[in-house]
């Protein structure tokens, strides 16, 4: 049990270490005001549904573009555009759409946690690997393991005429 829990403790502090992400300057964000620079249009969303489906707008696309905005940073908004390069379209906005639930109005604020999610995402920092070797000890005790294993394996095999 001790050992499982040295791997565990070892393991958590490996991810601690290599895989945390870390936000470029994400606090000073203000997503309240995000909602503002975005251009928000609705269309007939898709499905089936009927007569209704067939007269209401209830899917939302949200379009707001990162090169444009007030809220983030220069250095923030070069991060974005070349971390998502793909996703701009021609004018440089990026779009995110939501047709989830039959209200327009829970549509929209799926799309713009969407967005968000994308910033968020986008201006996530994830740190490089730090090459490691495994201790010593680990290694010892990885081979005391094989040669374990390797015999009993071998007592499986039929015995043959040489052996003594």
């Amino acid at each position: 049990m001790i050992k499982v829990e040295k791997v565990v403790r070892a393991f958590s502090t490996f991810i601690l270490e290599n895989f945390v992400s870390t936000m470029a300057d994400n606090s000073n964000i203000d997503w309240q005001r995000l909602a503002a620079e975005c251009t928000i249009q609705t269309a007939r969303s898709g499905g089936s549904g009927g007569q209704h489906i067939n007269k209401v707008e209830t899917k939302v696309i949200v379009l707001w573009s990162p090169s444009q905005s007030l809220l983030l940073s220069e250095q923030q908004k070069n991060i974005l555009l070349q971390k998502w390069i793909m996703r701009l379209d021609a004018r440089g906005y990026i779009r995110v759409m939501s047709q989830a639930t039959r209200s327009q109005l829970d549509n929209k604020q799926d799309a713009l946690q969407k967005l968000q999610k994308i910033i968020e995402q986008g201006l996530t920092v994830v740190l490089p690997r730090k090459k490691t070797k495994p201790p010593a000890a680990v290694r010892v005790a990885t081979k005391q393991q094989k040669a374990v294993r390797s015999i009993v394996k071998s007592l499986r095999r039929k015995p043959s005429q040489y052996d003594d």
